[in-house]
């Protein structure tokens, strides 16, 4: 989509009854015309928005394959990525480390807190089977 400037429309836009959606590029982005995209939405961000957009940390991939925060999304769900898995399973492990030299009391405490703020942060991305198989 592109608006009466010329500048591609917005990749998120408001909805009258379903709150917002996604807004697909005119250029679907195939392997080989990427850039073209990535460029355009670029030019859009910088001269529109007048937003600096990080090139080493921008990329255009299949929805698919992407991931943003710690999520993915597949098809109409929500999932956290398997990197975010491991990162809370080493995070855990830290924490419950025996040689860590604190009482058991404060491990606890640790514990519950940072599994508190996870918990509550992948709410949306978590199945609760997974929840239950990380015991």
């Amino acid at each position: 989509m592109v608006n009466v400037r010329g500048h591609p429309a917005p990749l998120l836009e408001p909805m009258p009854d379903s709150g917002w959606q996604i807004r697909t590029h005119p250029q679907a982005p195939t392997r080989s015309g990427q850039g073209g995209v990535l460029a355009s939405v670029t030019r859009w961000i910088s001269r529109r928005l007048r937003l600096t957009v990080n090139e080493a940390k921008s990329k255009v991939v299949p929805l698919a394959e992407a991931s943003f925060l710690g999520f993915r999304i597949l098809g109409e769900k929500v999932r956290w990525t398997d990197r975010s898995r491991e990162k809370l399973k080493e995070r855990v492990r830290v924490i419950t480390k025996r040689t860590r030299g604190v009482a058991p009391q404060r491990v606890m405490e640790d514990l519950q807190r940072y599994l508190r703020g996870a918990v509550n942060y992948y709410a949306l991305g978590i199945p609760y089977h997974e929840i239950v198989e990380l015991d």
